[in-house]
């Protein structure tokens, strides 16, 4: 290293112009000489390059390169020598020295051993000698030269005299060949322009004759078929087609419509299929060559066999309604009629893509495969074509795998092997979609063993295949759901015929005995209090039915205020405080949040925080501990469900200002297992006759949807099964500039809409009634109706400035009323069929979803306002459209 460093140093060294005591001739004279030498040197070896370049042919060339590359080292030294005069380089100069030292070892090196050959060339002397005895050899073929040409010129005379002779037999076989050449014209048209193939083999079963058709079939040039034999140009097909020509040529007896397969150069590694006919050719002289018609017959055995699979396979199909029965019956018949191995990746129900079934045609690589299936793609490898596939829902066919397109697509780690041991050669993969949804996608690979390539039938046929497969996968899905439906029913009917009858129990008992017994005062009391507390049950029980029915029916309304939080919670753990000192529970409460004003429903947000209690309490054990937190933070859009069909507020921005809600118990948890059913409507963990715990398994269900109607989330979270449980609730909160208006200065009592002609369409009396009474206060003229039918009929009759329609109505919906109007139909006397088809329209609706607004917009409403209707909100709008 320090040698290294001092390379590039002067150090203390003083420049060699010191030792000549810059004495200015003496430096000059230095400087000329090694300047000079140096100039010569360089010179030298570009004649000796030149001089090599221009003698190719001389042996041991390379070692005037070499004694070049000794002279271009030599000058540099010089050139160092001019350096050092001023520059104390020594380190460089030194060390060009020691590669000038190492160029002229390696030169007298190979000079030694070259001496002995440069002294075998020959001598000048020698050379001349050669070219003596040359020239001599040159005088005597001169000689011998002449002789020939006096001989040439007596065969040239014999030559003119026979000519004559021969011009008329030639002018006569001329006539002859003229004639058979248009005999011979007219067949070879005829055959070259059939379309099928036509081929002539001699008795030794060589071509003599075929057409470009056959040619083509062959898939070699035309001319390198004549004299050679069927074996040596096209073995994979010569045995049955060379048997059948022998059997042609031995009983001189046609055979017609004779099946023969096999593969030719034309597609390499494809089995082809050809329907030929073979028929003796008598000769004159007694010769019987062979002659064959031969007509390809691939694309229809193709689909033939085609054909058989899709009978096959839809057979398989409708043998069973169980998804993985289903899938391994598939690839059993698909493997090998369509490829060396199949997979089937399949999305599961939590939408992670799993490998649901596989299958080998070999046994050994089954085993083998059967091992590498957990290496199914992941999410984040976007370029692997089982995903594009799926994400493009259009089918990939390779029809020739290379190794650049196997490095490109594999995994990391251990996956990275899977495509290469495998020995995929040919791949075909297929989405599977049925009825708008995506399924998974079905992989067809063929390997190495199979010796064919996959083409466009056999997509097609893949194609089909996969569409059929996917519709019964998407049926057995189905029918699984049902089933799945059906149990959870009868189990939630059973568990409701049960908490139903629990309560009625006592409240029956108690109130027989004070009917038909005298009962002293503390057993009166307690028996009233036993009815009161399974009345107040029964009556959670019922309530929790109805919203669920408000619910499933878009019904459910808020009652919109500003919401304390801090207060709603407070309020929550008083109704819940004597069950939890009943079980010795502490509830901790710690409020972070500086502020905890929401815009929701007091008493429905007091529902979801005392629900979230209870259930932290009932699977608490006794000296167990609830926290309830309430903290504010950013709201990502990852903790929402935008595509909820019942979301009332509008879905958080990313990083939008929020509050949170957390209730964390040292309960019975949940299972892995369960976590993701837990706010499923009619869902228990435990839903047996031995459970501990009552209820209906609807409290989770109503909660979420009463947190998505604000605009909020609800997500669960435990370790695992006795290891507690915590549930976060995240809500919009107010914005710290929002004020209450002023009861003097409300929006709906600023606003004029005095003249504002408006129709109203919707079937709920109450809503139409309330909505009538609103606008006509604001001096609105309002024509309101209870069907779209009535409202097309005021259309056709006036012109109301604007619509107001709700969606879900018997007979004729909003969708339809809309399309009516937008499409320019209606005529009305007052006015132009124009102005009715672009009046100003608002859907008002119980259907809040984000997927409902983008269809309420795009079949042609202005605007989308979510019942219950916010009347500054209904007011506003309509003074921005009118």
């Amino acid at each position: 290293m320090s040698l290294f460093s001092n390379f590039f140093t002067s150090g203390p060294f003083i420049p060699h112009g010191h030792c000549y005591l810059w004495q200015k001739d003496l430096v000059w004279l230095h400087l000329l000489s090694d300047s000079f030498i140096a100039l010569a040197y360089y010179s030298i070896p570009l004649t000796l390059f030149y001089f090599v370049y221009k003698r190719k042919d001389l042996p041991f060339n390379w070692i005037f390169l070499l004694f070049a590359a000794f002279i271009v080292a030599c000058g540099t030294t010089h050139v160092m020598e001019v350096w050092t005069l001023w520059h104390p380089d020594y380190w460089i100069s030194g060390v060009l020295k020691a590669l000038t030292a190492m160029v002229s070892m390696v030169t007298a090196i190979e000079l030694v051993p070259l001496i002995p050959k440069a002294l075998a060339l020959p001598s000048p002397a020698q050379l001349e000698q050669a070219n003596r005895n040359l020239q001599a050899e040159i005088q005597e073929r001169l000689k011998i030269e002449a002789q020939l040409r006096q001989i040439q010129n007596q065969l040239e005379q014999r030559v003119e005299e026979r000519t004559a002779a021969l011009v008329k037999a030639n002018e006569q076989l001329q006539q002859e060949i003229r004639e058979r050449q248009s005999a011979h014209v007219l067949l070879d048209t005829l055959i070259n322009n059939a379309p099928i193939g036509i081929a002539v083999w001699d008795e030794q079963l060589r071509y003599v004759q075929l057409n470009q058709a056959l040619a083509d079939m062959n898939g070699l040039p035309l001319a390198l078929h004549a004299g050679k034999t069927i074996a040596e140009l096209l073995p994979g097909v010569s045995t049955n087609v060379t048997e059948s020509l022998r059997q042609v040529l031995t009983r001189a007896e046609p055979l017609l419509q004779q099946e023969a397969s096999g593969e030719t150069p034309a597609a390499p590694g494809k089995q082809r299929n050809w329907l030929v006919s073979y028929f003796p050719i008598h000769l004159p002289g007694g010769l019987t060559w062979a002659g064959a018609i031969c007509e390809e017959i691939t694309e229809r055995k193709q689909r033939e066999a085609a054909q058989r699979i899709l009978a096959s396979v839809s057979a398989a199909l409708v043998t069973s309604l169980d998804e993985q029965t289903i899938l391994t019956n598939l690839t059993q018949l698909l493997v090998p009629a369509l490829a060396d191995y199949c997979l089937f990746d399949i999305f599961s129900p939590q939408g992670s893509l799993e490998r649901l079934v596989w299958h080998h045609r070999d046994l050994p690589q089954s085993l083998w495969f059967s091992q590498e299936q957990n290496f199914i793609p992941a999410p984040s490898n976007i370029h692997h074509p089982i995903l594009q596939t799926i994400e493009r829902r259009q089918p990939l066919l390779l029809q020739e795998v290379n190794p650049d397109w196997l490095d490109r697509i594999a995994a990391p780690s251990q996956q990275s092997a899977f495509p290469w041991q495998s020995q995929v050669r040919s791949l075909l993969i297929l989405p599977l979609s049925a009825r708008n949804r995506q399924l998974g996608a079905l992989t067809l690979a063929l390997t190495d063993a199979s010796q064919r390539f996959y083409n466009t039938i056999d997509l097609s046929l893949a194609e089909d295949l996969a569409y059929r497969a996917a519709l019964a996968l998407d049926n057995a899905q189905l029918y699984y759901h049902a089933q799945e439906a059906n149990r959870i029913k009868d189990e939630f009917l059973a568990v409701l015929s049960h908490e139903l009858r629990s309560p009625l129990n006592p409240i029956l008992g108690w109130a027989k005995i004070l009917l038909n017994r005298r009962v002293d005062e503390p057993t009166t009391r307690q028996a009233i209090s036993i009815i009161e507390r399974n009345a107040k049950i029964q009556i959670q029980l019922i309530d929790d039915l109805l919203d669920v029915s408000r619910i499933l029916k878009g019904k459910l309304s808020l009652t919109i205020t500003d919401v304390d939080l801090k207060a709603v919670i407070t309020a929550a753990i008083e109704t819940v405080r004597l069950a939890a000192e009943a079980k010795q529970i502490q509830i901790q409460t710690r409020f972070l949040a500086e502020e905890g004003l929401v815009r929701g429903d007091v008493g429905r947000l007091q529902q979801v925080i005392w629900n979230l209690l209870s259930n932290a309490i009932k699977f608490t054990p006794s000296g167990g501990r609830i926290e309830v937190r309430l903290e504010s933070g950013a709201q990502g859009s990852e903790g929402l469900n935008p595509a909820s069909p019942s979301q009332l507020f509008p879905v958080l921005e990313s990083a939008s200002p929020s509050i949170k809600i957390s209730v964390i118990d040292t309960g019975k948890g949940i299972t892995p297992e369960f976590l993701p059913y837990i706010f499923d409507y009619f869902r228990q963990a435990d839903s047996s006759t031995t459970r501990k715990f009552g209820g209906l398994g609807l409290g989770l269900a109503i909660a979420r949807h009463i947190i998505e109607l604000h605009g909020g989330t609800i997500a669960a979270e435990s370790p695992g099964e006795a290891k507690g449980a915590t549930f976060t609730v995240h809500l919009p909160l107010m914005s710290r500039d929002y004020h209450l208006p002023s009861e003097g200065n409300t929006l709906v009592e600023s606003v004029d809409l005095q003249g504002l002609k408006v129709l109203l369409v919707d079937d709920d009396t109450d809503t139409r009634e309330f909505l009538t009474f609103l606008l006509e206060q604001l001096g609105a003229d309002v024509t309101a109706v209870s069907s779209a039918m009535e409202a097309l009929a005021v259309l056709a009759s006036s012109h109301p400035d604007v619509l107001i329609s709700d969606i879900g109505m018997p007979d004729l919906d909003g969708y339809e009323l809309i399309q009516k109007v937008r499409s320019g139909a209606i005529h009305p006397p007052a006015c132009s069929a124009a102005e009715v088809k672009n009046i100003p329209a608002i859907a008002l609706t119980a259907y809040a979803g984000e997927l409902d607004r983008q269809q309420i917009m795009a079949a042609g409403f202005q605007k989308h306002i979510c019942k219950p209707v916010d009347p500054d909100q209904l007011v506003e709008i309509l003074a921005t459209l009118t």
